[in-house]
């Protein structure tokens, strides 16, 4: 009884080798296959970008990418008893390098990096848009002037979010989503005026300290994945 015994078991390990070989085997190619590369086009609060990611380990991702966002807004605004015409004008470019984890099997990956903005503007001009009266006397709008202000937050921004649905395409096509937000390490302002406005100069100050909680960049994008090697 006792061979019999022995027999058994050294049968049951004979047949458990293959199974572990086999498991190790997929294990190691799941660790050192080829770099899976894809290409994304995006769309959202960035405006229109491109980046190239690439799978370095089962649950990381590095991407290289940027963005641009053009932006010309012209409407009538009312500030106090006055009302004005303002024109507003924006540009943001940017270039960023980007990580993600996944650090459980699932849609969900932790985003973190850095982006240079080599343009992130905000120029708006501000001018009357009705003639004024003192007394008899008529101003015109031109005659007034206008004021203008530049917003600028060029330079590096550390980027923080998640990526939902999958990182690159199983066959060739995916989408997936990014949540999270910029924040710009610098901030620029200024402030001036024409002919009877030339003293708005002198509000610079305040508006920049209006303007320090104004330095997170929200994002909202749709990407469109097309995987090109594997």
């Amino acid at each position: 009884m006792k061979l019999a015994t022995l027999a058994v078991y050294a049968l049951a390990c004979l047949s458990a080798i293959p199974s572990f070989a086999q498991e190790k085997k997929d294990t190691e190619k799941e660790v050192s296959s080829p770099k899976i590369i894809s290409l994304g086009l995006g769309a959202g609060s960035q405006g229109i970008g491109l980046d190239a990611t690439m799978k370095l380990h089962p649950h990381w991702y590095v991407r290289l990418g940027g963005s641009y966002l053009p932006f010309d807004y012209s409407g009538a605004i009312k500030i106090d008893a006055y009302n004005t015409n303002m024109h507003i004008v924006t540009g943001f470019t940017n270039i960023h390098l980007l990580a993600e984890w996944q650090p459980w099997k699932s849609w969900i990956r932790l985003v973190g990096g850095l982006s240079y903005f080599t343009s992130a503007d905000v120029k708006g001009t501000l001018t009357l848009k009705n003639t004024q009266y003192y007394g008899d006397i008529a101003i015109q709008p031109a005659d007034v002037g206008e004021i203008n202000a530049k917003i600028s937050w060029q330079g590096l921004a550390p980027y923080l979010g998640i990526n939902l649905l999958k990182a690159q395409p199983t066959n060739k096509i995916n989408v997936n989503i990014d949540l999270g937000s910029y924040y710009w390490l610098s901030q620029d302002v200024s402030m001036s005026g024409t002919k009877l406005l030339v003293g708005n100069s002198a509000n610079t100050a305040q508006l920049k300290e209006n303007l320090n909680a104004y330095r997170w960049l929200p994002v909202l994008q749709l990407n469109l994945n097309y995987k090109i090697s594997k």
